[in-house]
């Protein structure tokens, strides 16, 4: 049981209409309206801090949602400009006569980095935007 020296006696002036709902809610819940106000004070005080972790959760995962634009950004670019190697590299293979299985490699390749863009594709069009 708690002691006295637990609490600080405090003389408070509420509006009637206020008054009247602790009343009415502290006999409802069996209960004092010291009890009922140190509920409501409780909770109240369990909201904010609840409002401030869910402050920081989105904070934190808008930063993370921004290097993850930034990340798929480069990997996109990156996949485009080594396309675009491929090609020349095919091209380079097929003007200095390369056997036919090395420009297949270099096609096979090509195809390989299109499929990884095509599945990045979705994700790109929803974060960079």
């Amino acid at each position: 049981m708690a002691t006295q020296d637990e609490y600080i006696k405090t003389a408070l002036r509420l509006p009637r209409h206020l008054h009247a709902d602790i009343s009415v809610s502290a006999e409802n819940a069996g209960r004092s309206m010291n009890a009922e106000i140190i509920e409501r004070l409780s909770k109240s005080s369990d909201m904010s801090h609840l409002h401030r972790v869910i402050e920081q959760l989105t904070q934190t995962m808008a930063a993370e949602r921004q290097g993850l634009r930034i990340q798929l950004g480069w990997a996109l670019m990156l996949y485009e400009q080594t396309i675009r190697a491929l090609d020349e590299a095919v091209l380079l293979a097929e003007q200095n006569n390369a056997p036919p299985e090395e420009i297949r490699r270099l096609q096979g390749e090509i195809e390989h980095a299109q499929k990884y863009v095509k599945t990045m594709e979705p994700a790109a069009d929803r974060f960079l935007r």
